[in-house]
């Protein structure tokens, strides 16, 4: 199967603004001046993310944009992530409803502008349904599909990364979910506030990671789910 970038993403529903040909476009004066809204362009993201290619095709690899706009970074690693998935001849189908699961798990945005937030979820996760029909046809369990949108709700929200809070209906500090695979079929989700995340402080005793030297951060998560199967994700969040 071809990849070519799932068919330039001709197929994914083009009432949302896939921001390819208009990426560099300014929206509106008054966005710009109001919340510095402009686009970066394709070719510059495709060359900047070349220079960390390698973590691009790392499904693991955790990405976050803090002014995510309508999904232009994130929808080019998750394109990479999913050629990596394609590259390998010998998964299973379980295997590919698995990885694709996870690198939509590793995707994580900050969008102050709700229209935006909204085409930067449904854009991921069209991606993610074009992909899955490419390589699978029919045959995925369509539960897959819920559960990423479930992942994309809670890992791409609307806030302000300067000031670390949400803003829209949610207030409070920014809190993102952390997704880890607990052996093939279950997830587990700990989660933690952004501030946390970026925070630096030393740890006073020895830890797991104390041969890296004193000055080591090891976030607590403000709270811990069970695991779940990972097509059971709409049910239990």
């Amino acid at each position: 199967m071809s990849m070519d970038r799932l068919t330039s993403e001709k197929k994914i529903d083009m009432s949302l603004p896939v921001d390819h040909a208009s990426a560099s476009a300014i929206v509106s004066k008054v966005r710009v001046v109001d919340h510095a809204e402009v686009f970066t362009s394709e070719r510059e993201i495709s060359q900047m993310l070349d220079l960390v290619g390698h973590e691009c095709e790392r499904l693991e690899s955790r990405f976050l944009e803090p002014a995510c706009g309508t999904g232009n970074f994130l929808a080019e690693v998750l394109l990479r992530k999913f050629a990596s998935i394609a590259s390998k001849k010998d998964l299973t189908g379980a295997e590919i409803e698995r990885n694709t699961l996870l690198a939509v798990t590793s995707l994580y945005g900050i969008e102050i502008l709700n229209d935006n937030l909204l085409k930067c979820r449904r854009r991921l996760l069209n991606i993610t349904s074009v992909f899955l029909n490419e390589i699978l046809g029919q045959s995925f369990d369509p539960r897959l599909l819920k559960s990423a949108e479930k992942v994309l709700e809670l890992n791409i929200i609307q806030g302000d990364a300067l000031s670390m809070q949400y803003v829209g209906d949610s207030k409070g500090p920014i809190i993102f979910a952390e997704w880890a695979f607990i052996g093939d079929l279950n997830l587990k989700r700990r989660d933690f506030t952004f501030g946390h995340l970026i925070e630096f402080q030393e740890i006073a005793a020895e830890g797991l990671f104390s041969d890296l030297g004193d000055n080591v951060y090891i976030p607590s998560p403000v709270s811990d789910y069970p695991v779940v199967n990972y097509l059971e994700l709409t049910d239990a969040y």
